[in-house]
């Protein structure tokens, strides 16, 4: 086993992002756009029953994700020959969770009275979009089993693009809740439709005879990632519900989900990110263990980098930040995202540790995690949303991320090899300290200017991790200029 990091290797990581950066540039700004602005048009409540809907669905949808496309990535790494069977096996499995899942949800329009209301219909409609996404995401997984990223980003700008252009137009043409969710669910359903084709042609996956016994083996591997999505879906998505449970007000499950959106929105840079990294680790795990040892740390690098740019920038002008993108409606939201904002650091790195359990086969260790931090976070939400609203729903989504950073640090070193989450820690609360303790001296000695602050903050903090070593100009350098050659 090679334990050098050679330059084809490296030439390789770096290729493997460049096709993903450009189409996270092409497609990235419009599509937070899109929900930005869909808040402006429908306001907090239109947006509340759409922020309620959207965390019904993410937890129900557990029953569709079930952990399976890690499953294919992992198992056609090793064995090509099986990937139309696995294929096959997980949209079978997928179909019949989808019928049980619109059962549960006709049962509880039924049971509730709730059968011809706006927020039974949201819940319905935004199923079909959910469920047709981690389709696509499904075909997305496939071809970077053949490391074809071209194709990957291209499937990629092709899906966001139809949710902008179909999306934008209903919602200036309708503005309401139901004729956005519907134009999102249509823009899915014509991505899905092309994305089979290419799939089919390229390499030949079809629809053929079921192999039942895949189908059982694919439900035994499934089982520890089932959990493991029963509790992150329950994470991710409690706190609107028990937001709307307790405090009973549209409006204020709108303006937290505002600022949840924009979590959810940044998340889709790491999501893509370890889509595309998570076969390439677990291939070279075995074969050069160093060159993923290396891999890991620049993920993590990467994602630290953009992460402490993002949170520094919003929560050190949190307030004229939110009243920029959703107007002064939303502008309370202020309040709970100078809390939130930070998640997006522990939440960044959390994405690639779990993905280093799950190469190591640690899926059960992972799942106890997050099982716990499910725990501490529902008795968190329930304790201070009392008390401080969705103010206090933000602080427990940060308490429960930096929870789970520091049990996956600990599990990742200990089972996958020393990564450099310890200097990388260190360095995040320096680098936080000297640009928080800037802005507080600048704006105590000038008064706060908004446009001045922002660019204080985002120079400092670049600044600072090129002195720190979180980035590094040559790494810069390597990445641009196969950008530019690919």
């Amino acid at each position: 086993m090679s334990t050098r990091v050679n330059l084809e290797d490296k030439n390789f990581l770096v290729k493997s992002y460049s096709f993903v950066a450009l189409a996270n540039l092409l497609t990235k700004p419009l599509w937070m756009l899109l929900f930005i602005l869909a808040a402006r048009v429908l306001g907090t409540e239109q947006f509340g029953i759409y922020s309620f809907a959207n965390s019904t669905i993410g937890i129900l949808n557990i029953f569709l994700d079930l952990g399976l496309d890690y499953i294919i990535i992992r198992e056609s790494a090793s064995d090509g020959s099986k990937t139309n069977s696995y294929f096959n096996g997980i949209l079978l499995i997928r179909s019949f969770f989808t019928l049980f899942i619109i059962l549960i949800i006709l049962s509880y329009g039924i049971i509730s009275g709730a059968f011809n209301s706006i927020q039974f219909f949201a819940i319905l409609i935004l199923f079909g979009f959910q469920s047709l996404t981690i389709i696509l995401t499904f075909f997305k997984s496939v071809t970077t089993i053949y490391h074809n990223f071209k194709l990957f980003s291209g499937m990629m700008v092709f899906e966001k693009s139809m949710i902008i252009i179909i999306g934008f137009l209903v919602l200036y043409l309708s503005k309401l809740v139901l004729g956005f969710i519907g134009a999102i669910f249509f823009a899915n359903i014509l991505s899905t439709i092309l994305f089979y084709y290419i799939l089919n042609k390229k390499y030949s996956l079809h629809f053929s005879r079921i192999n039942f016994s895949i189908i059982t083996s694919l439900l035994k591997k499934a089982l520890p990632f089932f959990i493991l999505n029963i509790f992150i879906a329950i994470y991710f998505r409690i706190d609107i519900l028990l937001l709307d449970y307790i405090i009973k007000d549209k409006s204020v499950v709108g303006i937290y989900g505002s600022i949840h959106r924009l979590i959810e929105m940044y998340l889709l840079i790491p999501t893509i990110l370890m889509s595309i990294s998570f076969p390439i680790i677990t291939k070279k795990y075995s074969e050069n263990k160093a060159f993923a040892i290396e891999f890991a740390d620049r993920n993590l690098s990467f994602l630290l980098a953009l992460s402490l740019f993002i949170a520094c920038i919003v929560g050190f002008n949190s307030y004229f930040i939110n009243k920029l993108l959703y107007g002064t409606a939303f502008a309370e939201g202020s309040n709970g995202l100078i809390y939130l904002i930070w998640v997006c650091i522990p939440i960044s790195l959390n994405f690639v540790l779990g993905n280093l359990l799950v190469t190591v086969k640690k899926e059960k260790l992972s799942a106890f995690v997050v099982g716990l931090s499910c725990i501490i976070n529902i008795a968190l939400n329930i304790i201070l949303i009392r008390k401080y609203s969705f103010v206090g729903t933000s602080i427990a989504a940060l308490i429960t991320e930096i929870f789970i950073f520091t049990a996956y640090s600990f599990l990742v070193v200990k089972h996958f090899g020393k990564i450099k989450i310890v200097s990388l820690s260190i360095k995040t609360i320096i680098l936080i300290s000297i640009v928080g303790l800037s802005s507080y001296f600048f704006n105590s000695y000038y008064g706060y200017h908004a446009l001045m602050n922002i660019l204080l903050t985002a120079c400092l903090s670049i600044l600072l991790m090129f002195i720190l070593k979180i980035i590094r100009y040559r790494d810069l350098y390597e990445f641009f200029k196969k950008l530019r050659y690919n």
